[in-house]
């Protein structure tokens, strides 16, 4: 990674990817084990890299009382267990870490389209620690219901549970609809601010010749998001509490698949930061603060 800024202790802010400037990193290596023994299923996987501290390090949650720290769980990208129902295409319940949905991007770099995941993807959560139900009434269908600590926490901001609701849908092989939801608390020391955050995304394959040596597949990706904070107290009076962004992202991929090349352009406005990653877990420095946040780029992979 390199930084036009040219930070002097390498560190960068503001990428869920990229934490270090002109060093070599280890980003995130993984191993796991997923089981499914007479309809009871589990997942433990095991993560160590540059990533975590992207990530993790800044949960300020885990200084809310004792018997909560990063360190016990960084090293645990997936943890949960749960139970297997035999019903209409099947219906899962499992409770413990799990990844969250990140706005239609993986949390491992390497398999999404664009090295880089967007500004979008990065200020959604990364993870969950909670219980969730993935019911399938389809082949085409998911509804997936949770009871989580909060956004991207291991503890909690006050005695609230949070709540989501993810969705998803294709009706044909080339062609797939996600929509999440999320309601919680997640300000610190103030118990009566809530949080709403909205996503949907849409995604279209929309030429498909497998056997061609050129051109062999095209795809597009549309992510828009909308949130807001509300109630409580604002800590910067006058400003609006909300997020607002949208995510376009176009792959060709040529020679059967071997290659493929990525474009995306995004924009997104913050005015009151509650999404950006800040540079320590007590937030940004204290003093006169007039900045709101606006972000735009263009990424090609």
């Amino acid at each position: 990674g390199y930084s036009f800024n040219h930070p002097k202790d390498d560190t960068i802010v503001g990428s869920g990817a990229v934490g270090r400037a002109t060093e070599w990193q280890i980003n995130n290596a993984t191993i796991g084990v997923d089981t499914n023994y007479k309809n009871v299923i589990g997942k433990v996987t095991l993560q160590v890299g540059n990533q975590l501290a992207v990530t993790q390090d800044l949960d300020g949650t885990v200084s809310r009382g004792r018997n909560l720290s990063v360190a016990n769980n960084k090293y645990i990208g997936e943890a949960f267990g749960g139970y297997h129902f035999d019903q209409w295409n099947g219906v899962n319940v499992e409770a413990g870490y799990f990844y969250s949905y990140i706005g239609l991007e993986s949390y491992l770099l390497g398999e999404n389209w664009n090295y880089n995941r967007s500004f979008l993807a990065d200020m959604t959560p990364f993870y969950f620690s909670g219980a969730r139900v993935q019911i399938y009434p389809t082949n085409k269908i998911k509804i997936e219901p949770w009871v989580v600590n909060g956004w991207q926490t291991y503890g909690k901001w006050s005695k609230n549970n949070s709540v989501g609701l993810s969705n998803y849908w294709r009706p044909y092989e080339y062609l797939g609809f996600v929509a999440n939801f999320y309601y919680g608390t997640d300000t610190k020391d103030d118990p009566h601010r809530k949080r709403f955050h909205h996503d949907d995304s849409t995604l279209v394959r929309y030429f498909n010749r497998p056997e061609s040596k050129g051109i062999s597949k095209m795809a597009f990706s549309l992510n828009n998001h909308y949130g807001a904070q509300f109630d409580g107290v604002n800590p910067f009076p006058g400003r609006k509490e909300y997020m607002l962004g949208s995510s376009l992202a176009n792959r060709i991929w040529f020679s059967h698949d071997h290659l493929a090349w990525s474009v995306r352009a995004e924009g997104v406005t913050n005015p009151g930061r509650y999404l950006a990653l800040p540079p320590t877990p007590d937030g940004f420095l204290p003093g006169p603060d007039n900045y709101s946040l606006k972000l735009w780029d263009i990424t090609s992979t």
